[in-house]
């Protein structure tokens, strides 16, 4: 895989553009991370992200002091250009060299010198988990090959040896004399095969460890990546609270005011800085499990009314998308005893993705009592009327950084976590998310919960 496989053709911004030409693409675009920048003649010149540009304009009257300036002001000094032919592992050396935060900044793709698209850190990491669950696949698979084979040739020589004694016995028995070499050749010739097949073994051996070498290497870089990917989230939450607590502060001042225009974009602001946060603490809480230092609190909470509050939660971004919110909670359903954050967090999870993919249709949220591993449960489906996904798309939804398909991505955005990470808390909560789904009828995701769950029995993440 190279760089070129990852990059998203974004159309650039000029040059010459000013700060409120920048404002108004992403406030169009609210899942646009960085767009490149580039002159007359496509060469790229910068890389305007999101979360520097909305920094510049969180400032006190950041709006009037850069609207009009020029793009320059906004771009990092160290920009990072990839050509497209370079490969993956040379792009992860590549901007791991860098300073800590060049992960999530991003980088330009080019090819011949000119401008071909932008690639983020969601890209990288995407394209990077891939790989690693390719690489691990097929070590396993060559693994259980050289297991197969090693035992193939034992057998095959057990088999030959006992072949060997029955005829050497029968001629004995039959009083047949032979000379000592006819009765002795085939053991003979057998033995003379022991060097040839202790020297297969040792190759096989030593392949065996060259495989586990190359997979505890893997893990090892996994690890790495876990641990970086834990210091940069904690690092870009502060200054990102900062700007949404600004943000919605310019809100309220705003409304003091009456000035509708400053309060539109406060929010905006607001919005994308929610975005992003939203962002790294997904990046945040799928490295914790990898590195299996996610922990579960467990206490009683009324279900239906989580449910309520989650619908309600989506209910502006449903209104965007003309999408019609709907509940049915069965009447027994009542208390449960789980971890509220963590089946919250599946809830929304699952609602915004159907929102997401919804457009002018209908969410349904039903709720039931249901058996959930022999014994009593609750069962949470979010049924939608979106675009749907065919069985291969759906087989591979759950994967970390995965999406149903490229043409996807580059649509409706988004990282590819929020169902790896709504999987892994499912389970951790002793039950399971599934979907169901045809492409042009819409999905149906079902996340099934012990009722009642036992601190013993929840799993590690």
């Amino acid at each position: 895989m190279r760089a070129g496989d990852i990059i998203r053709a974004i159309e650039p911004i000029d040059e010459r553009a000013t700060g409120i030409d920048a404002y108004n693409r992403f406030a169009a675009d609210p899942s646009l991370l960085a767009v490149g920048v580039v002159d007359p003649e496509a060469r790229p010149v910068g890389l305007l992200t999101r979360a520097g540009f909305a920094l510049k304009m969180a400032d006190r009257f950041g709006r009037a002091l850069y609207e009009k300036r020029p793009l320059s002001l906004f771009l990092p000094p160290d920009l990072l250009l990839v050509d497209v032919a370079t490969p993956l592992p040379a792009l992860n050396a590549t901007i791991l060299q860098r300073h800590d935060g060049a992960l999530l900044e991003g980088f330009v793709g080019v090819s011949d010198g000119r401008y071909a698209g932008v690639g983020t850190g969601v890209d990288v990491l995407r394209a990077t988990a891939e790989a690693a669950a390719r690489t691990s696949k097929r070590l396993a698979a060559e693994r259980a090959r050289s297991r197969s084979i090693e035992a193939s040739l034992l057998e095959l020589f057990r088999s030959a040896d006992a072949l060997a004694a029955s005829k050497r016995d029968a001629l004995q028995r039959s009083g047949a004399v032979l000379p000592p070499r006819a009765v002795q050749s085939e053991p003979t010739q057998l033995a003379e095969l022991f060097p040839h097949i202790e020297r297969l073994f040792a190759e096989i051996r030593a392949r065996d460890e060259a495989l586990f070498e190359a997979l505890d290497t893997a893990e090892r870089a996994n690890q790495a990546k876990t641990q970086f990917l834990a210091n940069t989230s904690h690092e870009l939450r502060t200054p990102l609270n900062a700007i949404i607590g600004y943000a919605e502060l310019l809100q309220d001042v705003a409304g003091d005011h009456d000035d509708a225009n400053m309060a539109k974009d406060a929010g905006r602001i607001a919005d994308a800085g929610r975005h992003l946060l939203r962002l790294i603490n997904d990046i945040l809480d799928m490295s914790k499990m990898e590195a299996g230092k996610l922990l579960v609190s467990v206490d009683e909470f009324d279900l239906p009314a989580l449910i309520r509050e989650a619908v309600a939660t989506l209910a502006l971004q449903a209104r965007s998308n003309d999408v019609k919110l709907h509940t049915d909670i069965g009447p027994d359903v009542g208390v449960v005893h789980s971890d509220a954050m963590r089946v919250r967090q599946c809830l929304l999870n699952l609602l915004s993705n159907a929102v997401k993919f919804t457009r002018g249709g209908a969410v349904v949220v039903r709720a039931q009592r249901c058996r959930v591993m022999a014994g009593d449960g609750v069962r949470v489906s979010v049924i939608d009327t979106g675009i749907g996904m065919t069985p291969e798309e759906a087989a591979k939804l759950f994967q970390p950084f995965m999406q149903a398909n490229a043409e996807t991505a580059r649509t409706y955005g988004g990282t590819g976590l929020g169902l790896a990470i709504t999987k892994r808390f499912a389970n951790m909560l002793g039950g399971d998310v599934t979907v169901t789904s045809a492409r042009g009828m819409g999905s149906c995701f079902t996340l099934s919960l012990p009722a009642r769950l036992e601190i013993s029995e929840a799993r590690a993440a």
